[in-house]
């Protein structure tokens, strides 16, 4: 009776051991282009883990990406993918979606849609959460859906950000940062024509390439401060009514945006 209760016990355990190995995360072996081919093929949603290498995407995998629970709801859920970030195809990826630091996670729908973002390191109830946002459309983040507004995934995208925060500092000689303390209309009066006429050459290739929250929030100012009064309106209007406003430092720009577009509406009134 021994030896065979021995041997069920090893049994047992070898089935414990390979339950428990295999309860984390199901992420895909095949490549990322395979992937949205199965989504669509399955209508299953997309999970996506950009980050394989630095300190938060180690602790990820081997605190929580191991749990049972965060497996059992990925693996229901998502179709699970996970880039590494110094592969030519993690690089080359890493640009088309625009990310920055590591790890981000991207949540697609089946038509591979991004709908939701998160970043950094996440406990396993707050990975859970996340997902469950992904999941409900009324949970959308907002950045999400507009990411997908943006058309370009290259330098042209960088070219962007970077044309918009230079054409901000021509005004403030300050970076974008500035513009989420409680600046107002009256902190850009003292503007020169000859920062006014650089800072405008850079919105308008900002602009050329996608509009987007920030630079025609920045291209209201200057347009205002021109004398180009129909554009600022419209840019103002743009800003306030075109974008998500799910980020507090928003409400400090909008309250720029808002006096831009009363004094307009007064100088209208007045002729």
């Amino acid at each position: 009776m021994k030896p065979l209760l021995l041997s069920i016990l090893i049994i047992f355990s070898i089935q414990l051991g390979f339950g428990q190995e295999n309860a984390g995360v199901d992420f895909t072996n095949v490549s990322y282009f395979e992937v949205l081919l199965l989504a669509e093929k399955e209508n299953k949603p997309i999970f996506i883990e950009f980050g394989v290498n630095c300190g938060y995407c180690q602790k990820m995998k081997k605190e929580v990406f191991v749990d049972p629970e965060v497996g059992e709801f990925y693996s229901s859920n998502f179709i699970n993918l996970v880039i590494d970030e110094s592969s030519e195809v993690g690089k080359d990826l890493a640009e088309r979606f625009n990310v920055y630091s590591y790890p981000t996670y991207f949540y697609l729908n089946p038509k591979g849609e991004i709908v939701h973002i998160s970043a950094n390191y996440k406990s396993p109830e707050k990975i859970i959460k996340e997902g469950q946002k992904a999941l409900d459309e009324k949970t959308y983040s907002p950045s999400g859906v507009w990411w997908n507004k943006l058309k370009t995934r290259n330098k042209a995208t960088y070219t962007l950000f970077n044309t918009a925060n230079s054409s901000f500092m021509d005004l403030t000689g300050k970076s974008a940062e500035y513009s989420i303390e409680n600046i107002s209309l009256s902190g850009f009066e003292s503007v020169s024509e000859t920062q006014l006429s650089k800072a405008k050459k850079e919105i308008e290739e900002s602009l050329n390439i996608e509009e987007y929250y920030f630079n025609t929030f920045t291209a209201a100012v200057i347009y205002y401060l021109s004398g180009e009064l129909g554009k600022a309106y419209d840019y103002a209007q743009m800003a306030l009514n075109d974008f998500p406003h799910h980020m507090k430092f928003m409400r400090t720009r909008d309250r720029v945006l808002n006096e831009i577009r009363v004094q307009i509406e007064t100088i209208q009134k007045n002729h």
